[in-house]
């Protein structure tokens, strides 16, 4: 079973990386810890299945 790999800041790369490429940046499974305005946590979930990209995208805009 693999691990869920954690971070502590934005990749870069992934502001523009589709997400048939995230691959490239990522090592698998990743959650991505990001401080805030607020100190409750907001937890986000993107690509639940492999082809929805919408939530990855929308991210990516912000």
């Amino acid at each position: 079973m693999q691990a869920l790999a954690t971070l502590e800041h934005w990749p870069q790369e992934l502001q523009t990386l589709p997400a048939h490429r995230l691959h490239e940046c990522l090592t698998g499974p990743t959650l991505i810890h990001l401080k805030g305005r607020r100190p409750e946590p907001l937890f986000v979930s993107v690509l639940l299945h492999g082809n929805e990209d919408v939530g990855l995208v929308a991210l990516q805009k912000l």
